[in-house]
């Protein structure tokens, strides 16, 4: 059984982002409970700008290359390949739809790889800026030390 009706594909759509986005937002609300605010709320724009960028207009983009590249015997309209797309870009596809030819078959693969590696992103800005502001916090430039003077460890040669 498989969603064939514009409703269901809307609801396995709805659930497909479900699935997508419950590591990122456990990740937002643990850098909340541990009283992280400032990398939580870049960590939340981070996965806002992308996965707009990406899942929405990524796939309605790639809806519409779908359409354009299709053979003349798919009698599917552009809905089913929004359907399509978004499933196969959340790693949720039930295997109703296929790719048929080259074209269709590169924006399967395109999509498919974006959608594995894009959570990774918002992730990354996160795992940087914290570790960016945690040396920043413990390096001062020798400017802000009064009276510092430069010290040599070891023996040098």
């Amino acid at each position: 059984l498989y969603p064939r009706a514009p409703f269901e594909q809307f609801l396995a759509c709805v659930v497909a982002s479900m699935g997508y986005l419950w590591r990122q937002l456990v990740l937002l609300l643990l850098l909340l409970q541990i009283d992280q605010q400032k990398i939580a709320g870049k960590y939340a724009k981070a996965l806002l700008v992308t996965y707009l960028l990406f899942a929405v207009l990524g796939n309605l983009i790639v809806s519409g290359l779908n359409t354009a590249a299709a053979e003349e015997n798919w009698n599917y309209g552009y809905g089913n390949f929004l359907y399509y797309t978004w499933m196969s870009y959340h790693g949720r596809a039930y295997g109703e739809f296929a790719p048929i030819g080259a074209a269709q078959e590169f924006l399967a693969c395109v999509t498919t790889a974006t959608g594995h590696l894009a959570w990774v992103v918002p992730l990354l800005l996160v795992v940087r800026s914290s570790v960016l502001s945690a040396v920043l916090s413990t390096v001062r430039p020798a400017e802000d030390a009064p009276g510092a003077t430069a010290q040599v460890v070891g023996n040098p040669t």
